[in-house]
């Protein structure tokens, strides 16, 4: 898998600990300053090692959708459900460099076969 991508879905990861860390501390009603300053750091340490126009896009899809990275299974992109063209579902390098959806822009990995 490529480096970049792998970054790509744990910052994804992190992000969505995040959010819900921060979801439960709204309905508990106080902060649980520990769990979200640990994923805080971890997701410094994951964006640095970034390339900076990967991480500048992974921000501007994750304002615009919530969600930066989709997985694809069986030509299908998880993030807009949408069929991807022939040649790139059945492309033979899958998560071998870092691909976007051409309907929706979110960076895709394959899922099972």
């Amino acid at each position: 898998m490529d480096a970049q991508l792998e970054l790509l879905i744990m910052l994804h990861d992190v992000d969505h600990l995040l959010r819900e860390s921060h979801q439960e501390e709204k309905e508990l009603g106080f902060k649980m300053e520990e769990s979200s300053e640990g994923l805080e750091k971890a997701r410094k340490r994951i964006a640095k090692k970034l390339r900076r126009s990967v991480l500048e896009r992974y921000e501007l899809l994750l304002n615009r959708y919530g969600r930066s990275v989709a997985p694809v299974s069986k030509g299908i992109c998880y993030g807009c459900y949408m069929a991807l063209p022939t040649a790139m579902a059945s492309g033979k390098a899958k998560n071998e460099k870092v691909i976007s959806c051409p309907n929706c822009g979110r960076f895709l990995y394959w899922i099972g076969k």
